[in-house]
């Protein structure tokens, strides 16, 4: 890990390190990195850094450059630097959005996400452009959207490209499961958050119960690192009772009107409406919007590895049929339609030997660069 702080260039603020473990401390670290916006859901800071402690040999370096995107290298000169010169030079000027996957979970440092891997193999190929990495962790379409409408297209891109699939294929069915008919189309999750939040705060009852069991939380979280008992003490009463340790200020809860499994057809509708809208809106700019369908372990034919079968096989058969369903039925009823460039990469790595996934779908380096090879694959006749 302290090699990853050393590369941190000057300027940029690093504030620690995130394990993603549910913990209130975590919470707070991640939000250092990713702060409230009430547009777009949230964003991360400008000059900001933190490491994403996965496991003991998987250390991820997230950092942002002086406009709040990722850069591709470091050191880095800034997004907005890089369009300005783009533009002197006339070179094309591409972004690419979608959630951690584009982020960066996966990569050890910046240069070895999906739009560096991009930029270096286009330009290799004498398309002369550069690639501005807009993803965004967690992001699904519904947070992409607000973001492509107020903040990329005023920078004025060529190319938008929307690499997505993985997180609508959880999140929307996931809000028809919760609210069903009353889910609000264009509302993300974060919107939810908020409306739960503002109940909250107008009840004395709800305020009491959550008060309690944020107390709670942090009482055993604390109390888990006395030697001994306290760790033992913290399992048991996250396996008696889990929603403790939910996070009070981001969760949302319900009866879903799927059973596990299942997949609303309407989450699979309203994914290609967001795709289609992007469309339109970079068509209104004379942008060319193109959508890759993203693909996963679980929904494709990939000859795994023995890690990659660990990750397989740990997955619950509920969550791999709920993903298939919702690729199958976007395959088969979406993917067709004339509408926009949208391209299909669940069988990218269907003759693949080399491990690529770190779990059901994001990437290491290589598997990054095996996808940025088929985008430019597809994208080299649309810079010329």
């Amino acid at each position: 890990m302290e090699n990853l702080i050393e590369k941190i260039p000057e300027g940029v603020s690093f504030y620690g390190t995130w394990s993603n473990d549910g913990s209130w401390n975590d919470f707070l670290v991640g939000h250092k990195m990713f702060y409230f916006d009430p547009i777009y859901g949230y964003k991360p800071l400008k000059n900001a850094a933190i490491i994403h402690n996965r496991s003991e040999k998987e250390k991820y370096l997230y950092i942002s450059d002086n406009d709040g995107f990722v850069p591709n290298q470091i050191p880095f000169v800034s997004a907005c630097e890089r369009i300005k010169k783009a533009r002197e030079n006339n070179l094309k000027v591409i972004f690419i959005l979608g959630g951690s996957t584009v982020f960066g979970t996966g990569s050890r440092t910046p240069d070895e996400n999906i739009a560096s891997h991009l930029e270096k193999i286009l330009n290799a190929e004498k398309q002369k452009c550069i690639v501005i990495n807009a993803g965004i962790g967690g992001f699904s379409t519904d947070n992409q959207l607000r973001y492509l409408m107020y903040r990329v297209l005023s920078l004025k891109p060529d190319h938008v490209i929307f690499y997505d699939g993985w997180n609508d294929s959880s999140y929307i069915n996931a809000l028809l499961k919760t609210y069903g008919d009353a889910y609000e189309r264009g509302y993300t999750r974060q919107s939810y958050s908020l409306i739960e939040r503002h109940q909250l705060m107008m009840g004395f009852g709800k305020m009491f119960f959550y008060s309690a069991k944020f107390g709670t939380r942090l009482f055993f979280e604390r109390f888990r690192k006395v030697p001994l008992i306290g760790s033992a003490s913290y399992k048991l009463m996250k396996k008696m009772a889990p929603t403790v340790f939910y996070s009070t200020v981001s969760h949302f809860s319900g009866v879903g009107s799927c059973k596990p499994g299942e997949v609303d057809s309407r989450s699979v509708e309203y994914y290609y409406a967001n795709l289609k809208l992007a469309n339109t809106l970079c068509a209104a700019q004379t942008t060319v919007f193109t959508h890759f369908f993203q693909p996963l372990l679980v929904c494709g034919n990939k000859p795994m590895t023995e890690n990659e079968r660990r990750i397989y096989d740990r997955e619950p058969d509920a969550d791999k049929k709920e993903a298939n369903l919702f690729y199958d039925m976007f395959e088969k009823d979406y993917l067709p339609l004339p509408d926009f460039a949208n391209i299909s990469l669940r069988k990218a790595f269907d003759a693949v030997n080399e491990e690529s996934f770190i779990d059901s779908g994001h990437l290491n380096s290589k598997g990054n660069e095996i996808i940025a090879q088929h985008i430019a694959q597809y994208m080299t006749p649309q810079l010329n």
